[in-house]
């Protein structure tokens, strides 16, 4: 399968200030755990039952019976939904238009984040200290990898998939299934939510302990910046390459903050409904405009959707 290779982008200036509107709450349903924009409107992961959501831009919901249990990160891409169950250790595979289940896929034990390229679908399962990789085209099972503890969330380029761990490291696996590289650890000790920026070649991390995300370059894993949030804890992340921002969920304080990675300086900043600290602000969704994000905020049982802009 032939694949995109990035190229570097001028970054837009910097921006002293960006408006964040949380215009919209949704009431979906109970515990939602992640999202993913779809061309037709937003899925919806429950947590505890482990059943997808899908709404359409209409203002309709239809609820579909998983064959999983414990609903972990969410994933759309070309037509496909995929859901990653952590109770009963599988991937499930959605055509959220057909509204029907495709496939189940067994990967390892307590599979937690994943990440998806058009080759192939990379899922982190934290109690096996192991990353299974997943052929996107049949869904037959590539490789499954050994790595360091507490494997955790995981983001994704045209080449290869970037985990994050609990203890601080970073994984880098290739579309081929190999373990190309380990980074780390990070200061602190802890790696937690990711994204990335690969026009860039940008890796974004977040320490919860440090209040920090720290920017590595993609190519060999160096410490390019720090950016600190000393009055943040910063949970999951998206990069905007639209508005070259990232977006810095906030678990603790329920706030989705903007950041200029070029500056360090928070540029925009907005209250958002309660995530729990211990469960929510894992996951969100940017469109691909970039004008909007959405955050399951899973005690409050509502997905905000945040406008983005403008930005000056």
């Amino acid at each position: 399968t032939p694949t995109w290779t990035p190229q570097p982008t001028a970054s837009p200036p910097p921006y002293q200030t960006c408006t964040l509107i949380r215009e919209q709450d949704l009431s979906i349903g109970p515990h939602p755990k992640s999202v993913a924009t779809w061309p037709q409107g937003v899925l919806v992961s429950l947590f505890e039952s482990g059943d997808l959501a899908i709404a359409t831009n209409s203002g309709s919901v239809r609820y579909l019976n998983m064959p999983g249990s414990g609903a972990n990160e969410l994933l759309y891409r070309q037509g496909r939904a995929y859901l990653i169950h952590r109770n009963s250790g599988s991937v499930s595979i959605v055509d959220p238009e057909q509204k029907r289940v495709i496939a189940s896929v067994k990967v390892g034990r307590l599979p937690w984040g994943a990440a998806i390229n058009d080759q192939r679908l990379f899922v982190a399962n934290f109690e096996d200290d192991s990353a299974t990789i997943i052929q996107v085209s049949n869904l037959a099972t590539r490789a499954t990898i050994s790595l360091k503890p507490m494997p955790a969330l995981v983001a994704a380029d045209s080449q290869q998939a970037y985990i994050t761990h609990l203890s601080g490291y970073i994984s880098v696996v290739s579309n081929n299934g190999t373990l190309a590289h380990v980074w780390g650890p990070l200061p602190g000790g802890e790696a937690f939510g990711i994204a990335v920026d690969p026009g860039r070649h940008r890796l974004f991390v977040s320490s919860r302990g440090q209040r920090a995300v720290f920017m590595l370059d993609t190519r060999d894993g160096h410490l390019m910046k720090r950016l600190d949030l000393p009055q943040n804890t910063p949970y999951a992340l998206e990069f905007d390459p639209v508005h070259n921002l990232v977006l810095v969920v906030d678990a603790v304080a329920n706030q989705l903050i903007a950041l200029q990675p070029d500056t360090g300086r928070i540029v925009g900043r907005v209250d958002i409904s309660a995530l729990d600290p211990q469960h929510g602000g894992q996951f969100m969704d940017i469109t691909a405009d970039g004008r909007r994000v959405y955050i399951p905020a899973l005690s409050a049982n509502q997905v905000n959707v945040i406008r983005i802009g403008p930005c000056q």
